[in-house]
């Protein structure tokens, strides 16, 4: 069995088929990503540019504060005033997905229960993005993005029973308040006289130069 020279077409053939199988695995994300995720916010950003400072202004004189939180597949949307109450807009329009990608948008159907926007929805865990578009009863329009945080239920908690309730200790005995017995010391010089306990505790000792030593 002899061994097949390296040619020239071979060469060729390796490197056209690594570069195909590059532009072809790049191509194929490209389109994925521009067909999930656009990225197109408005159409034309020049006319939207001529009055975005205008819509601006007015959106801030309404003062809205808008909060949203989202549990046992419902979305709850809330939208206070200035003084604090609850606001139910004359229209909402919202769309809710992932940040970087469409295949998840929805469009919840949001009601007024006397205190928020209400609407069921079926989310995963994981970050969503809120994107709401509400008219004010004077027709002024408020626009904002909101990110919702879906984490994973966590299991039941269980109940356990009480802590029996501990017995009372007895009070500990300070060691500084303990009686000691008092150690004999010198008249003169203080030192203690501890080995010659049958003394008195006036006597000198042999340590003060005061007093001659044992003989």
């Amino acid at each position: 069995m002899t061994d097949k020279p390296l040619t020239g077409r071979k060469v060729f053939a390796i490197t056209a088929g690594a570069f195909a199988v590059i532009i072809g695995v790049n191509l194929f994300m490209a389109f994925q990503a521009v067909g999930t995720f656009p990225g197109l916010e408005v159409k034309n950003s020049y006319v939207a540019s001529q009055n975005f400072d205008a819509d601006r202004k007015a959106q801030l004189a309404l003062g809205w504060e808008v909060a949203a939180e989202a549990s046992d597949g419902t979305v709850r949307l809330t939208i206070t005033g200035r003084d604090g109450v609850p606001v139910e807009p004359a229209s909402l329009t919202a769309t809710l997905g992932r940040a970087t990608s469409t295949r998840a948008d929805q469009s919840p159907a949001f009601r007024f229960d006397g205190r928020a926007m209400v609407a069921p929805a079926k989310l995963d865990r994981g970050n969503w993005n809120l994107r709401l578009t509400a008219v004010a009863a004077d027709g002024t329009e408020f626009r904002q993005r909101i990110v919702l945080n879906v984490k994973r239920p966590g299991p039941p908690r269980c109940a356990l029973p009480p802590r029996p309730a501990r017995a009372a200790r007895p009070p500990r005995r300070s060691r500084r308040t303990a009686s000691r017995p008092q150690t004999p010391s010198c008249c003169r010089c203080r030192t203690s006289t501890a080995p010659a306990a049958s003394r008195a505790s006036s006597a000198p000792c042999w340590r003060c130069p005061a007093s001659s030593p044992p003989g």
